[in-house]
Formats: structure tokens, C-alpha cells, sequence
């Protein structure tokens, strides 16, 4: 009797073990669903108005091209990293019908030149990390009625152009780079329900994986 007592006690101990052991890997398994369910939904957030246009995206590197070989028409994102880009470069980019994704970050411009996108109204992504903003720059940006997401991560910016840019209407993030939020931003996030994140993620653009 004693016998089966002491085997049902060690039968009952593996069950609650084993019970542990499948509660364990569940809430594990939850974690890390969490994790990445919140990692695809703020990637979604900025790629919702590219859905279902990959693979027409033409993506160009560095600069258009001078000599006309080649067909700028068809351009939708253009990439430039820590050059500087000129008025010549920005009346081009003004010109282009399809460019939806411009990405200049770390370079140098000015402010009178930036001002040529203004008239490129079917932009919808602008990233000009690392750059000196100014209330000119700002003021174009404003400009840019069709604009869903702008980065301006690691630039001086003052709550004055935060409430600028937030004023945008189609505007629906505004990546800031790793830093905290302002007494003033954490206000506009409250009132607006508006999106501040540290970082625009990658679009996968053509099947090639783009860093904005």
C-alpha cells in the first residue's frame, strides 16, 4: 500500500512537472510573439502605403544621372548617403512624376534648394537624418501635402518645428531618433494620438532591403 502510495505521489510530482515544463514554453512562446507581433506592426505603420507596390519600385543609388542614358522617369526612391547635393539635383528630383521615397540622410544642402521638392506633392517618405534642419526646411517639408512619414532623426529640433511638422495632415509619423520625448511631444502625442518612434525601420523595396 505503501508502494502505490509513494508511485502515485512520484506520478503526481511528474505531472505538475510536465505541466510547468508546457505552461514555461507557452508564456515563452507569447513573449516572443509579442515581441515580433509589435516589431511587423510598426514596421506595417510606414509601409501601409507601399502595400501591394513592391515590385514596381524602381530604387536608384547615389545620384541621377547627367548624360540621359537612362530613364529617371520610372524613379520612385532615390538614396543619397553623406554627400552634398546641389540645386541641380533637387531641380531633377522635382521633375520626377513617380518618387515617393527620398532619402538623404547625412548630407549637406541648403535650405534654398531644398525648397524645390516642395512641388514633388506625391512624396511620401522623407529622411533627412543627421542634418541641420531649419525652420526653412521645416516650412517645405509643410509643404508636402501627401507626406506620411518623416525621419529627422538625430537633428537639433525644437518643439516650435515638432508642432510644425505634426500639423501636417496626412503626416502620420515622425521618426526622432533615440532620445526622450519632450514635455511638448509627449503632449502633442497625447492630444493627436500621433506616432513618435526612434526610427523609420527597412522597406523591402524590389526585393532588395533598404535602411531609412
Amino acid at each position: 500500500m505503501q508502494q502505490r502510495l509513494h508511485y502515485f505521489h512520484l506520478r503526481l510530482s511528474r505531472r505538475i512537472t510536465l505541466l510547468i515544463c508546457v505552461f514555461a514554453i507557452l508564456l515563452a512562446f507569447f513573449v516572443v510573439y509579442s515581441m515580433l507581433w509589435a516589431t511587423r506592426r510598426s514596421r506595417s505603420e510606414f509601409s501601409a502605403s507601399f502595400e501591394g507596390r513592391y515590385s514596381a519600385i524602381v530604387f536608384r543609388d547615389l545620384s541621377l544621372s547627367d548624360d540621359g542614358s537612362t530613364d529617371d522617369s520610372e524613379t520612385e526612391v532615390l538614396q543619397y548617403r553623406e554627400s552634398d547635393i546641389g540645386r541641380s539635383e533637387f531641380l531633377a528630383m522635382s521633375k520626377l512624376p513617380r518618387l515617393l521615397v527620398l532619402d538623404m540622410s547625412g548630407c549637406k544642402f541648403s535650405s534654398e534648394d531644398f525648397a524645390l521638392i516642395s512641388s514633388a506633392q506625391q512624396l511620401r517618405v522623407v529622411c533627412i537624418d543627421q542634418t541641420e534642419l531649419t525652420d526653412s526646411i521645416v516650412n517645405t517639408l509643410t509643404k508636402l501635402k501627401n507626406v506620411r512619414s518623416i525621419s529627422i532623426a538625430y537633428c537639433k529640433v525644437t518643439d516650435e518645428q515638432v508642432v510644425a511638422l505634426t500639423s501636417i495632415p496626412s503626416l502620420r509619423t515622425l521618426a526622432i531618433g533615440s532620445r526622450e520625448l519632450t514635455d511638448k511631444e509627449v503632449e502633442i502625442q497625447r492630444r493627436l494620438r500621433f506616432s513618435f518612434i526612434d526610427s523609420l525601420g527597412v522597406f523591402y523595396m524590389g526585393g532588395r532591403g533598404i535602411q531609412l
